[in-house]
């Protein structure tokens, strides 16, 4: 399967057929940050707050989309979910904890 006949992908293609984009950027963080903290070397000595944070933003980091379309004198930025660029508001909270 590629990436552009992907349902997950495919679901967040913004609506009115505008799919012209001049650049795009697609996240699957939520999906993989799970396993992240088993591959970082030292990981097995988070602290219960630095494991109960990690477990938060997997949870809040849902698939999204970024495109932007390039005009003549101006580009326009759109997101597909909540949370900003990629979707990854959620993770400055896990950085600002001390990590």
């Amino acid at each position: 399967m590629s990436l552009a006949t992907a349902p997950a992908f495919l679901e967040l293609l913004p609506g009115g057929g505008e799919v012209g984009f001049s650049a795009l950027a697609y996240q699957r963080l939520g999906d993989v940050l799970t396993g992240l903290a088993g591959l970082v070397p030292g990981s097995g000595e988070l602290s219960p707050d630095q494991a109960k944070a990690l477990e938060n933003a997997s949870a809040s980091l849902s698939s999204s989309l970024s495109y932007a379309y390039a005009g003549d004198d101006r580009i326009r930025v759109a997101h597909s979910a909540d949370g900003g660029l990629l979707g990854l508001s959620s993770l400055f909270g896990v950085f600002a904890g001390g990590w």
